[in-house]
């Protein structure tokens, strides 16, 4: 699904910058009409909490030798019961660690269910603050936050900067008043506004999406990025949290403008002026909001560079594997340095203009 491309894309950086094995169960084929009863099976099972005896249809794959760390990537709790098609898992790894996207506070109880999976890591990394000592209360096991991340070179639009051909892009979660704005400006002026008209998708290929999601991002003049919980408090409780678009924003160099996260770790992540340009969630001038931008176009390519360079030296996934590693006291393979090494030659690029 398109919302499991960012976790793909950590998948894939972890790859090219260490000696790792991709372990990943394998779709079995099944009719639509079986499928359809699975899933309603499951859903049952799940409104019912009875969890140990959901199925999941997948080819269970055996690690067949030792490993210094075993690493589960997960966006979801219930993803772990993948780890029953993963034979040998805990056996073969001197250390196990995992990465939980979205657990949001008010998930204590789904937690607990999930808790004897959970249980058997030694580290468990979140990317929501909010939740990090109560999952640590609930599994017992030590838990560190980290942020979201970004394949920085891949968004990155240097060494050859492309035209910024689209006036605004849009994707993922959106304020209806602003997208609404925007949409009235395609028919009074010439704007290029490029938007989502489809809602949890499945792509073909995870990492062909990512790659066109960086190169429109790299051809956009504005971005708009709205936090977590701006319309979806139903599944996050009222927690605030940094979500993926900040990061790809500004690692294409976009003038992002939206609604930041009201978290103090926000400023600290993205610590330089106008990382992102705030804009009221019901805004219906967008025309004269980004007219009076547009009216500065020193502070829009100073806000351009900074984000690059923020995304380039601190938000790269691979910036998030080195802690990872250093957490687990493993020592980088000299792929991570070479990683940080090309961040740095793009990062002076963009310095240079």
């Amino acid at each position: 699904m398109v919302y499991q491309c960012s976790n793909y894309e950590f998948e894939d950086v972890i790859g090219q910058v260490d000696a790792a094995d991709l372990l990943a169960p394998s779709l079995p084929e099944e009719t639509r009409l079986i499928r359809l009863g699975r899933r309603a099976v499951n859903k049952a099972r799940r409104s019912l909490n009875l969890l140990a005896g959901m199925t999941m249809t997948m080819n269970p794959v055996t690690v067949d030798r030792k490993y210094d760390l075993f690493f589960a990537v997960f966006l979801f709790p219930a993803e772990v019961l993948y780890l029953n098609k993963v034979q040998g898992w805990r056996e073969q790894a001197k250390q196990a660690a995992c990465f939980l996207g979205e657990v949001w506070t008010k998930d204590a109880a789904l937690l607990r269910q999930y808790s004897p999976l959970l249980r058997q890591f030694d580290h468990i990394f979140l990317h929501i603050g909010a939740s990090v000592s109560l999952v640590e209360s609930v599994i017992g096991r030590p838990c560190h936050l980290i942020r979201v991340g970004v394949d920085a070179i891949r968004f990155c639009p240097y060494p050859d900067p492309p035209a910024r051909v689209v006036d605004c892009y849009s994707f993922g979660r959106r304020s209806k008043p602003v997208h609404e704005a925007l949409l009235k400006l395609t028919g009074e002026r010439r704007f290029f506004y490029l938007f989502d008209t489809v809602n949890n998708f499945a792509v073909n290929d995870p990492t062909e999406h990512r790659r066109m999601t960086a190169e429109i991002i790299k051809r956009s003049r504005y971005f708009t990025a709205f936090k977590h919980n701006l319309n979806a408090s139903h599944l996050t409780g009222g927690d605030e949290a940094m979500g993926a678009r900040h990061f790809e924003g500004t690692a294409g160099g976009t003038v992002m403008v939206g609604v930041a996260p009201a978290t103090p770790e926000f400023d600290q992540v993205f610590n330089w002026e106008d990382a992102l340009i705030p804009i009221p969630f019901d805004a219906q001038d967008m025309g004269s909001i980004l007219a009076e931008l547009d009216a500065q176009p020193a502070r829009l390519e100073r806000a351009r560079r900074n984000n690059v360079l923020g995304a380039l030296r601190r938000h790269d996934w691979g910036h998030r594997w080195g802690t990872i590693l250093e957490v687990m006291g493993l020592p980088p393979l000299p792929g991570l340095a070479e990683r940080k090494n090309r961040l740095e030659s793009l990062a002076r690029l963009a310095e240079s203009g």
